[in-house]
């Protein structure tokens, strides 16, 4: 129902008939599902999908204790779907400051913070109905954050395709009704920037350029004669220097542990130590990738990591990890000193890949 109605295809009057009547049925208790028959995120679904055919039912949110912020995304979605294509939208709000309370930005894409099991639900197919409903209802602030979660639903592919057959099916439609309203024309040309007395010429699929900060305020200026609309990303990159540790999304702790060493307080050629990193993520992350410097000379004692994937060189510990929660994350390896001076180490470094 829900595919046939985003793409219109047409369903026979029996079959739609009879699969409306069921999710009515279903919603309003007249029928279950073998151990999911209670649980609000299908019936959240139900109802979404009725209302996309504006089919109503005696049952609606007043017999679900509904509070927004402890929905799963893929549930959030749904609510989301069923207030802004209905009449009452006195829930509205709440259910937008939710949604907006689940991303956080991670350089030029979405991250989702937390999520959890839905009925035929993804994170790809979650993110691409909320797209395709965004689209759909083209509700003014609303539609300043489609291009954002444009980039981060193609951003989510992996080797050409979505995480699921249905997200891949949802994921087509949302970039396709997306090229509709975006993309009418291809554009063509060549587009001209320029900030201060600096000027720039971008063309399609040119690597990034990068312009120096002007010394006063000045505004980016971005004109494109041709045909078509480009996109254009912007980012500021600024040599800051590093006073205290810095964090976003990612926070790490370092311990250096000594093991073995031949006085008390003091640094000594043999001495072994454990270092100990504790990082913490506020959403799941598919790759992070570590850094951790260790003194000229140290040698790094091979050991069984806890790790995807590390390799143990001269400059320090590198480390990546596969398929992480949300959640705190420990990782530990031990050093030995071989070389007596004094180092000045560059900051340990995690990050999402």
């Amino acid at each position: 129902l829900e595919l046939s109605y985003y793409q219109g295809w047409a369903l026979k009057e029996h079959d739609k008939a009879t699969m409306i009547q069921a999710l009515r049925r279903f919603v309003e208790g007249e029928l279950s599902l073998r151990g999911s028959g209670l649980y609000a995120d299908n019936k959240l679904r139900a109802l979404a999908v009725l209302r996309l055919w504006d089919e109503s039912t005696v049952f609606g949110l007043k017999d679900l204790d509904v509070k927004p912020q402890f929905l799963t995304l893929s549930s959030l979605v749904d609510l989301y779907r069923f207030v802004v294509m209905g009449t009452d939208h006195s829930m509205r709000k709440s259910v937008e400051d939710a949604l907006s309370e689940r991303f956080e930005m991670r350089g030029t894409v979405l991250q989702v913070k937390s999520d959890g099991y839905s009925m035929l639900g993804s994170a790809d197919s979650t993110l691409s109905r909320l797209l395709i409903t965004k689209l759909a209802i083209k509700a003014g602030p609303s539609e300043a954050d489609l291009p954002l979660l444009f980039r981060t639903l193609l951003s989510a592919q992996k080797r050409g395709h979505w995480d699921t057959t249905v997200a891949d099916a949802l994921a087509t439609i949302a970039v396709q009704k997306f090229s509709s309203v975006f993309d009418k024309e291809i554009a063509e040309g060549s587009t001209q920037v320029s900030i201060a007395a600096q000027n720039l010429e971008l063309k399609q699929n040119e690597a990034a350029k990068t312009v120096a900060w002007p010394k006063g305020k000045s505004s980016v200026r971005i004109e494109h004669a041709a045909n078509g609309k480009p996109w254009v990303t912007l980012s500021g990159l600024a040599a800051i220097p590093l006073s205290k540790p810095s964090s976003s999304g990612i926070r790490l702790e370092k311990k250096v542990i000594p093991i073995k060493v031949r006085k008390s307080g003091v640094k000594s050629v043999g001495d072994l130590f454990e270092v100990e990193l504790t990082f913490r993520t506020e959403s799941g992350q598919d790759w992070i990738g570590l850094i951790d410097p260790v003194p000229a000379g140290a040698r790094i004692l091979p050991a069984n990591f806890e790790a995807a994937y590390t390799e143990l060189g001269f400059q320090g510990m590198k480390a990546y990890f596969e398929g992480l929660t949300a959640g705190e994350h420990k990782f530990s390896y031990r050093f030995q000193l071989n070389t007596a001076g004094e180092f000045l180490l560059p900051p340990t470094r995690v990050e999402a890949l």
